[in-house]
């Protein structure tokens, strides 16, 4: 959905921003566990009910999603085991996120959201592991919808608007 410009653009502004980190003794593995708890933190906070916070925690998590491969590109430091834990504390930051989102529906006893929770969980998995499947068969797939970064931006502008009191999808089951 981004387009590759901006996609370009956002690696060139991370890769400057990460270059006064190339030569310290911070890796790109530990910003990309680091965002896993702070990412855990956002969604406790969403869980709890404070979705303005937990919303704002959430998108400087996600800072970290963009910092750990610029870190590794910037100090040469890009290996298969850090793409490899990257895309697994991925999926454990997705899960922890919907799992917050749904801890707080559930504690509204808000109707069928829970349920569309669990629905875009598992969508969310889907998206990762349709792209995973097809490049272990020697497709390209670097196309399609929602990939990680929408998503993040998604559920962060859906948890600020619910904060302020609009109900995420506009209805209220």
């Amino acid at each position: 959905m981004f387009t590759q410009k901006f996609q370009a653009w956002v690696r060139r502004w991370a890769e400057r921003l990460v270059g006064v980190f190339r030569d310290s003794p911070i890796t790109p593995n530990m910003l990309t566990l680091f965002g896993l708890v702070i990412t855990g933190v956002g969604a406790l906070l969403v869980a709890m009910g404070d979705l303005l916070v937990g919303g704002v925690v959430l998108a400087f998590a996600g800072l970290f999603d963009i910092f750990d491969g610029a870190l590794a590109r910037a100090s040469g430091k890009v290996y298969r085991y850090g793409a490899f834990l990257d895309s697994t504390v991925d999926r454990y930051s997705e899960g922890v996120v919907y799992l917050g989102i749904l801890i707080y529906f559930l504690d509204q006893h808000d109707g069928l959201r829970p349920i569309i929770v669990l629905i875009a969980l598992a969508g969310s998995f889907l998206v990762s592991y349709v792209r995973a499947r097809a490049q272990s068969l020697g497709f390209t797939c670097d196309v399609g919808i929602l990939a990680r970064p929408e998503r993040v931006v998604i559920i962060v502008a859906g948890l600020l608007l619910e904060s302020v009191g609009l109900k995420i999808g506009g209805w209220t089951p």
